[in-house]
C-alpha cells in the first residue's frame, strides 16, 4: 500500500472509531421532564348567545281517543286535519355563574329565549 492508500485507511479508521465512540460521550442537556397536567378548574362566570331558523311543513290529524284527547294530551272537542307550515328566527341568551368544590361544580343560570316564528 502506498502513502496516499495508508493516510485514507488512517482516517478512514479515525472516523469510524470517532462514531462508535460518540454515543458514549455524556450528555450536556438535562433529562426531559414532562409538564404536570392540571385539573380543570370550571368555577367563574359566564356569558352566552344562541340563535338559529325554525322551519315546519306539517300535515296534522287529530283524531279522539275514547276519552277525548288528541295525540300530545290536549282536550280537543272534535276531530280535525290541516297543513301548518311555520318559519321564523329564534334566538336568546344566558348568564351565569359556577363554583367548582373538589369534584362537584355548583352554579346557578338565568336564560331567556325568543322566537319569531311565522305561519303561513
Amino acid at each position: 500500500m502506498d502513502r496516499s492508500g495508508r493516510i485514507f485507511a488512517a482516517f478512514w479508521l479515525l472516523g469510524a472509531i470517532g462514531s462508535a465512540s460518540a454515543a458514549d460521550l455524556p450528555t450536556k442537556a438535562p433529562p426531559y421532564i414532562a409538564p404536570v397536567a392540571v385539573a380543570p378548574n370550571w368555577s367563574g362566570y359566564y356569558v352566552g348567545l344562541n340563535a338559529g331558523g325554525v322551519w315546519s311543513d306539517t300535515n296534522m290529524d287529530w283524531r279522539l281517543n275514547p276519552v277525548g284527547f288528541g295525540p300530545s294530551g290536549v282536550l280537543v272537542e272534535q276531530a280535525a286535519a290541516g297543513h301548518l307550515r311555520t318559519s321564523g328566527f329564534t334566538g336568546g341568551g344566558q348568564i351565569g355563574l359556577n363554583k367548582q368544590f373538589d369534584m362537584l361544580v355548583f352554579g346557578s343560570v338565568s336564560a331567556g329565549e325568543s322566537s319569531g316564528e311565522i305561519r303561513c
